[in-house]
């Protein structure tokens, strides 16, 4: 369970209206605030009620051995045999020779006697007294009374008692249900605990819970054992209740790594990877020897010579020697056609074909084709990202409903939309909607990002502003904080560098991202904003 988000307040809202009495408070830092409240509240209550029932108790399981004093957690682990070279943690149990022991300090087992010596383990219970006092008090009896007559009556007695009983009944030793035939007559009531060892080997043991007594027949629930065994000898005596089970006792060292197995069959051969982009156009070679002068040509001499440089005089002329002409290898000048480099003045329509896109799950869309588009949706498509776009570039795409209908467009992430809200479209069937688009940037470079609260991100004259959107890709890895393929916001720092927002809101906040851990290869920014409005329902 994880702490909760702790809220760190980013603004005073009374130096703000102390400062600039008549102007409202931002709405983006309201939010922000009220939001970062709202993250540390709810993982608040998320963590109280793993804790605390609705009626006010504690949760089932939230309390376990870590949270208890270690002087009240002796049988929360099972109790077990003693064994050399065993690791024990304080307050856990063990048996040995009928005896149940605490563990008081921590360590690793040697010789029992020396350990419990050494302040290491404590007595708890003795269960073999109860044999050793029924043996003493008859032959105590015996010598009083002086007779063997007298002796065995009084071991009987001790045997028929109401606390203890024997049983010649063949039993294995191990957890569960068990049935012994005994004495009749004795105080073995319904859920009574019960010790009941082998007289000859006191360390096979059975330890349960009466579940019934009647007439010979008892019936005991094995919980916990001794040295494994089939034994005919039993001893029966009252024993105290259960204690919890302990806490698990820590992990063994790992083994050793197994060995390699044998290498698998070569699989098959993946397909070839598209091919790589053209190198750099190499260095200029040295110029070599020029060749002898050719034959003279079948002409009568060249311009120059030939017309004593009067042709130059004259273009009619110049063309016509040259061998050019107007319409097939030269274009003539004139006032009626458009220049790209300086502004133009139309007095006609202007007009370019439409671009009929091809119908798929993602549109492509291709922007250096043309500026208007059209496509007859043929079922629920994603408009594509567009390749080939430059800042300016403006135009429409018409979206015609098929004779079905009901179709739906999603739009990718570099698509902006009036209010952020996603544009929905005509369900009609043959209906048709336009969209308005006007490419505000179309811009990929290669950037470099630093390891910082908040990261900046380095891009010469990005031309950028706060509040636009980009992705980023990466030939290695990015930097912790930061994710491929995901649209964040930026807030320009100057003209070459800005930081990072999740959020719109965030940009306005000034909420930025903070960036960690290490990075490498080749990160790419990718800023392609267009904006797009919607006019729904042509008939």
């Amino acid at each position: 369970m994880s702490q909760p988000t702790a809220y760190n307040r980013q603004r005073c809202f009374t130096d703000w209206s102390a400062n600039y009495p008549t102007t409202p408070h931002s709405g983006a830092g309201l939010d922000a605030e009220f939001d970062a409240i709202e993250t540390t509240l709810d993982a608040t209550l998320v963590n109280l009620a793993k804790v605390q029932r609705d009626d006010g108790a504690l949760a089932y399981q939230s309390v376990g051995p870590e949270q208890l004093r270690a002087d009240v957690t002796f049988g929360l682990v099972a109790v077990t045999d003693w064994t050399t070279s065993s690791a024990y943690i304080a307050n856990s149990g063990v048996w040995s020779q009928s005896k149940l022991y605490k563990c008081l300090v921590a360590h690793t087992s040697g010789v029992f006697a020396t350990d419990l010596a050494a302040g290491k383990w404590q007595l708890l219970v003795d269960f073999k007294t109860y044999q050793d006092t029924a043996a003493a008090s008859a032959a105590a009896a015996a010598v009083s009374e002086g007779s063997a007559a007298t002796s065995a009556s009084n071991a009987a007695a001790a045997a028929t008692s109401g606390l203890t009983a024997t049983s010649n009944t063949s039993t294995v030793v191990g957890p569960g249900s068990k049935t012994f035939t005994t004495q009749s007559g004795k105080s073995f009531t319904l859920g009574s605990w019960l010790t009941i060892a082998s007289a000859a080997a006191p360390d096979s043991f059975l330890f349960g819970q009466v579940t019934s007594y009647s007439s010979t027949t008892l019936a005991v629930n094995v919980t916990a054992i001794g040295t494994a065994g089939t034994y005919s000898d039993w001893t029966i005596a009252p024993a105290g209740v259960q204690g919890i089970q302990g806490p698990t006792g820590p992990t063994g060292a790992t083994g050793a790594t197994g060995s390699t197995g044998p290498q698998g069959s070569q699989g098959i051969q993946g397909v070839t990877g598209l091919t790589g982009s053209t190198g750099n156009t190499g260095p200029t070679g040295a110029q070599g020897i020029q060749g002898v002068t050719g034959p003279a040509g079948p002409g009568s001499g060249d311009m120059l010579k030939s017309e004593n440089l009067s042709g130059l005089l004259n273009y009619t002329t110049a063309r016509s020697t040259l061998g050019l002409a107007i319409g097939t290898n030269v274009q003539a000048y004139s006032a009626t056609y458009a220049k790209t480099d300086v502004a133009n003045t139309f007095t006609k329509a202007q007009r370019g074909t439409p671009v009929i896109l091809t119908d798929a799950a993602t549109i492509a869309v291709d922007l250096s084709l043309g500026n208007n588009f059209s496509i007859i949706l043929g079922g629920n498509r994603t408009l594509g990202v567009p390749t080939n776009g430059a800042a300016g570039q403006s135009g429409s795409i018409n979206l015609y409903q098929d004779a079905t209908g009901s179709r739906t467009v999603a739009y990718s992430w570099c698509y902006g939309v009036p209010g952020g809200t996603a544009l929905t479209l005509t369900t009609t069937a043959l209906g048709r909607d336009k969209l308005s688009y006007d490419v505000v940037h179309a811009t990929t470079a290669a950037v470099t990002i630093t390891i910082a609260t908040p990261g900046v991100v380095s891009w010469t004259g990005h031309g950028l502003a706060t509040g636009d959107w980009l992705q980023l890709t990466t030939t290695g890895a990015l930097p912790t904080g930061l994710a491929a393929n995901t649209t964040y916001w930026v807030s320009v720092v100057d003209a070459n560098s800005f930081k990072l927002c999740t959020t719109k809101a965030n940009a306005a906040a000034g909420t930025f991202i903070a960036t960690s851990g290490t990075q490498s290869g080749t990160n790419t920014a990718n800023c392609t904003n267009i904006d797009l409005a919607a006019v729904k329902d042509f008939r």
